[in-house]
């Protein structure tokens, strides 16, 4: 859940967290959540989140 510039599945970085999007749902104000899965499970979220948000150095 995200509330990005844009499409969530779009973003830079989004493939982190999966690479097979099920659905993409508007929360209102701006907010979205995706549905993704794919690379191993459970996912390893931190350095995705860390991207997603501009915190990776």
């Amino acid at each position: 859940m995200a509330r990005p510039q844009g499409l969530l599945v779009d973003q830079d970085d989004i493939s982190g967290f999966g690479h097979q999007h099920y659905w993409l749902r508007e929360l209102g104000d701006g907010w979205q959540l995706v549905e993704t899965s794919g690379w191993k499970d459970p996912p390893d979220l931190l350095e995705p989140a860390a991207a997603l948000v501009g915190l990776r150095q």
